[in-house]
């Protein structure tokens, strides 16, 4: 999985060439996992429960709204790859 992140793309190049990789560690910290899954819930309940402030259309107007619609696009895009956002309120939002 953790490859399959890092060869998110930006602007058609790669963000990390995956053959220079050679070894992924990690570190689980319940505390730090459990205050991340509280402010994740926080957020999606606002972003029900207030969309008004995140449902934003004005930024489809700023500098570069084609880039950032098709960067957009591919966040959500690669969102839906992961399998524990499969059913989540996991998106992508117009800030």
């Amino acid at each position: 999985m953790a490859i399959k992140l890092l060869e998110t793309y930006a602007d058609g190049k790669a963000v990390v060439d995956s053959k220079a990789i050679s070894k992924i560690t990690s570190v689980f910290n319940p505390r730090i996992a459990e205050a991340f899954r509280l402010a994740r819930e926080k957020i999606a309940d606002r972003i029900v429960n207030d969309p008004a402030t995140f449902n934003k259309q004005d930024w489809r107007q700023a500098d570069r709204g084609d880039q950032r619609t098709a960067v957009k696009e591919h966040l959500q895009s690669v969102i839906a790859t992961f399998p524990w956002n499969v059913g989540a309120r996991a998106a992508a939002v117009e800030l």
